[in-house]
């Protein structure tokens, strides 16, 4: 009883009077707060649980859209990585024949600096990685 007081005084304002029964079981008189005591705080309390509700419901949606702008960053990212990786073999194996056409005097068998394929993976790893970013920053799914 302290504690409904306690914490539920601005529900209280008035005294306890008695409950009268009056061919029913139970009938609030007047001079009674009972329905301030039982039902105000219930209302208060499911209020509260739907805004939690609310907010809970909120903060997963959230959540899952950082872990699919997470999930496209990664993608992205390792497409790169990979791609970096090819061009940077790429560029060697260019200046190694480079030199080998100098040791053969031979032009032919130069391969060629420029990957097209790679570049192409490259551009499709960046547009995944802007999309990543305008998925972060606009509301539209």
């Amino acid at each position: 009883m302290m504690q409904l007081e306690a914490n539920y005084s601005s529900f209280l304002s008035q005294n306890f009077g008695f409950m009268v029964a009056e061919d029913t079981v139970f009938t609030l008189d007047g001079r009674t707060n009972l329905y301030n005591l039982t039902q105000e705080p219930l209302s208060y309390f499911q209020y509260q649980m739907s805004e939690a509700y609310g907010n809970i419901w909120e903060g997963e949606r959230a959540v899952s859209r950082l872990q699919s702008i997470v999930s496209i960053m990664t993608i992205a990212t390792l497409l790169a990585t990979a791609i970096s990786g090819r061009l940077g073999e790429r560029k060697t194996s260019h200046q190694v024949s480079k030199i080998r056409s100098d040791l053969k005097d031979d032009e032919s068998i130069i391969i060629s600096e420029v990957d097209i394929f790679s570049i192409v993976l490259l551009a499709l790893a960046i547009l995944i990685a802007i999309g990543g970013i305008l998925y972060t920053f606009l509301p539209i799914f």
